[in-house]
């Protein structure tokens, strides 16, 4: 049985890496801001955070080893515009059982999203978390997730 393993997280975790590592630069008319997220008491490593504002704009970030994640809009860790927010906090992983008869490989048996962070925090809109980001405020907002 060939099993695939996908996992949503790593190709973020690419993507994000290869400019999180250029240092921080601020976008014109951004705040810095970075984002904690604690799981549990623990932080939580590789969750996807996402900025969803009343006004249509959005950041996002990716969280470390210590659980915290520089929170951009353009790039990765370029800061978020001043503004309310909506939050989505996601650390999931799609597991795919692939049909090894399909000579395609296209063809999936069984797929599973097991979830590492309680589910309803993944989104922005229903999750109930939110950030106030302005001016001159807060450059770290804690999330203390609760079961």
């Amino acid at each position: 049985m060939n099993i695939i393993r996908l996992t949503l997280v790593a190709s973020l975790s690419a993507t994000l890496a290869l400019v999180a590592g250029c240092g921080r630069t601020t976008a014109p008319g951004l705040v810095p801001l970075d984002v904690q997220v604690l799981y549990q008491d623990q932080p939580v490593d590789e969750a996807v955070i996402i900025f969803v504002g009343e006004d249509g704009k959005y950041a996002n970030g990716l969280t470390n080893a210590s659980g915290i994640a520089a929170m951009g809009t353009f790039s990765p860790g370029d800061g978020v515009h001043p503004g309310k927010y909506n939050v989505g906090i996601d650390k999931s992983q799609l597991n795919q059982e692939q049909d090894p008869n399909d000579p395609t490989g296209d063809k999936i048996l069984s797929s599973e999203t097991i979830f590492h962070i309680p589910a309803k925090f993944g989104d922005p809109i229903n999750s109930g978390l939110t950030a106030d980001v302005q001016e001159g405020g807060e450059l770290v907002v804690v999330f203390e997730l609760v079961d």
